[in-house]
């Protein structure tokens, strides 16, 4: 669009189709990932016991999907939801204690505002993301070994940035700050504070067709909530956090409908 006018020149902001394949108006798109992720759930805290400060972690399989709502108004929506399988994990000190598993469930909404300056397609982002850390509570074989397993609800917002670099393939970046809630189970750290974090992906969409792509991206997922207070977990524990962390590799297929 040309933002100029009759005796001074403005700084043009809008809507360019360049980093977007397709027609102009409304558009579908959905696309499935498989991914490699290393999920990280860690518990910190001044409790006496050994057990009451742990790292669980393994390199996990995980999927993904996304679908994307285009050009809806002056907006675009944007829905994800992935899921990590974590097994088999134990203590690297004393392998025969036992082994636990779980999964890392992510899923988010985002609202963004397109705009774009030349070929550069910035989207600032607000929306919803839930995060669900599921483990075993009990590691195999030892009762008095317990584990929390969280829950967040947090808002997001942050900015998305999608360049083309070459015909036909597209950088695509976004970074988000994250600001809630979350409870931990089966039993209580304290009193919880804000849980605080951010999410953030870089990748590279490669059109194949009008219709089909290929994307490839590297994507982190960070919280972390602290926690005060005697704890209904271990009395001794006074002061807690908690951090869930994820990040891996993503590599997918999409398709505009």
């Amino acid at each position: 669009a040309d933002g100029s006018g009759g005796g001074s020149a403005g700084t043009t902001v809008a809507r360019v189709p360049a980093p977007r394949a397709g027609v102009d108006g409304f558009r579908l798109r959905v696309a499935v990932f498989g991914a490699a992720l290393n999920p990280l759930h860690s518990l910190d805290s001044n409790g006496v016991q050994g057990i009451r400060r742990y790292d669980l972690t393994a390199v996990s399989p995980g999927a993904a999907l996304e679908v994307e709502a285009l050009n809806v108004g002056p907006l675009d929506l944007r829905l994800g939801y992935t899921i990590a399988f974590m097994s088999g994990v134990g203590d690297d000190d004393q392998p025969g204690l036992g082994e636990a598993g779980g999964m890392q469930h992510d899923a988010s909404l985002r609202i963004g505002l397109p705009l774009s300056i030349g070929s550069v397609l910035l989207t600032p982002e607000i929306g919803y993301h839930f995060g669900m850390f599921d483990f075993d509570t009990v590691l195999a074989g030892q009762d008095d070994v317990v584990f929390l397993s969280t829950q967040s609800h947090v808002g997001t917002a942050g900015l998305r940035l999608q360049v083309g670099l070459l015909d036909g393939v597209l950088l695509d970046g976004d970074v988000s700050a994250l600001v809630g809630v979350t409870q931990e189970s089966p039993e209580e750290l304290g009193d919880a504070a804000l849980t605080l974090g951010a999410v953030a992906s870089l990748g590279v969409r490669w059109s194949l067709s009008d219709r089909y792509s290929l994307i490839v991206r590297y994507a982190v997922n960070y919280r972390t909530t602290s926690y005060s207070g005697a704890a209904e977990l271990d009395p001794t524990i006074t002061e807690a956090t908690l951090v869930d962390l994820a990040h891996g590799a993503l590599a997918g297929v999409a398709i505009d409908l």
